[in-house]
């Protein structure tokens, strides 16, 4: 933990154990922290959860350090925003973190499948028979006398060994079947393999997905598309049936990988949608890769059974009607004014995702012409111009900008003084429409 952790936050814990066991509690980190430090992929996805009050312990901290805590008192749980600074310096700087969560030791019990749990405080033991899978119940001990001791109640670090996944219990998948979701989700991270009797089990319990809340589907889904190969995340839920339980017409093919690939392959490296390098593509980019072949009316309906909403369902939305013009992109070299009409009402977002499905290399070609050049072009000409050339306000002027932002557009104009004329034709053939303002 030495090695992992920055010194500052390895002796930021150690006063936290210390005050907890002040308290009468036991501090420990455990889950990922632990797993992946095993795995000598250290990260800072601290996970700490105290025998005794998680809440007042993270007040006490802040007490001492400053910053805010939030709380959820029904779970026991509370996040402890960390302070601007300390001693002058930036105290994230020096932690690496923004902020330590922690939680109460509890156990859990569902009054029906894929409800939410009922919870109670209780002991470290019983708050690690709670979680999903063994992987993710390996301890370390933070108590000052037992620092650094590594519990490992349900054979963890065996199954780390041998790259399994492996539930708890039978009933593991009928408590929360998002852990269906969240298996997959770490097999192929980890390049592990779902335990033989935990794939049985998860197959037994595909039906309980139906019967999970839409925000708690998203949720999950949303942290595949985050993941770096949510292709292969993606085609392994096909591959156990789970796909087709979230819309039948989902599909997970060659297609589709390479297109993932595509997508994050470019957002690394820039385009002219992210100018910079990003480490996490928003998933939305990736939902809308995934929803790109399906018929309005699935689409419609997928929308429905993951509740997607707002910005989100708007992105949908534009690239299902950008993909409706994909064959004419791709049969012939459209006018500028064409493209500017056809791809301005679209976000640039949804733009780059028909850009990374499209598979002509004109279609690409044209869409790069209109973000790189045509939407940028307008007229020299403006209303005011008009009102000044003896052009009478009304709903004319929208006509004729329009025309002459088409004629810019196509080149049929190139000079302040071609667009005069031209504006002198137009309300010249409009009649009536060239009396003095």
């Amino acid at each position: 933990m030495r090695s992992a952790l920055p010194s500052s936050l390895f002796n930021l814990l150690r006063e936290a154990s210390q005050i907890a066991e002040g308290m009468g509690g036991a501090l420990y980190v455990v889950g990922g922290f632990v797993r992946d430090l095993l795995l000598e992929a250290p990260t800072l996805d601290l996970d700490l959860v105290v025998e005794g009050d998680a809440i007042r312990l993270a007040r006490r901290l802040a007490e001492a350090h400053g910053g805010r805590v939030f709380s959820h008192a029904r779970f026991g749980t509370a996040k402890w925003i960390l302070p601007a600074r300390r001693d002058g310096g930036q105290l994230e700087q020096e932690l690496g973190v923004s902020h330590l969560d922690f939680a109460t030791a509890r156990r859990e019990s569902y009054e029906r499948p894929a409800s939410l749990p009922q919870v109670e405080r209780s002991s470290i033991r019983q708050d690690l028979g709670r979680r999903d899978f063994t992987i993710n119940t390996l301890a370390i001990d933070l108590t000052p006398a037992r620092w650094g001791r590594l519990l490992d109640l349900h054979g963890g670090a065996q199954d780390l060994e041998e790259g399994l996944i492996r539930v708890l219990h039978d009933q593991s998948f009928v408590d929360d079947p998002t852990r269906i979701l969240r298996a997959v989700r770490l097999e192929q991270r980890l390049g592990f393999e779902i335990e033989e009797r935990t794939e049985e089990l998860l197959r037994n319990a595909l039906d309980l997905l139906d019967h999970t809340t839409a925000e708690r589907i998203r949720q999950e889904f949303c942290l595949i598309l985050q993941e770096e190969k949510p292709g292969e995340i993606i085609c392994r839920l096909q591959d156990l049936g789970v796909l087709r339980r979230l819309h039948p017409s989902l599909e997970c093919d060659p297609w589709l990988r390479e297109r993932f690939r595509r997508m994050r392959r470019v957002l690394e490296e820039g385009w002219p949608l992210a100018e910079e390098p990003v480490e996490a593509p928003d998933p939305t980019l990736y939902l809308a890769l995934l929803t790109f072949r399906l018929s309005e009316d699935d689409l419609r309906a997928f929308m429905a059974r993951l509740r997607i909403v707002s910005d989100e369902a708007k992105l949908l939305h534009q690239v299902h009607k950008l993909r409706k013009r994909l064959p004419s992109l791709r049969e012939e070299r459209q006018k500028p004014s064409t493209l500017v009409k056809w791809l301005e009402p679209a976000s640039r977002e949804a733009l780059f995702v028909v850009w990374v499905a499209a598979d002509s290399p004109l279609a690409r070609e044209q869409i790069e012409a209109y973000d790189h050049t045509f939407r940028q072009v307008r007229p020299l000409l403006s209303g005011d111009d008009l009102k000044e050339m003896g052009l009478k306000p009304g709903p004319i002027f929208s006509s004729i900008l329009s025309a002459l932002h088409d004629a810019r557009l196509d080149g049929e104009v190139t000079t302040l003084e071609e667009e005069r004329k031209l504006v002198e034709k137009m309300s010249e053939e409009r009649g009536g429409y060239n009396d003095k303002a």
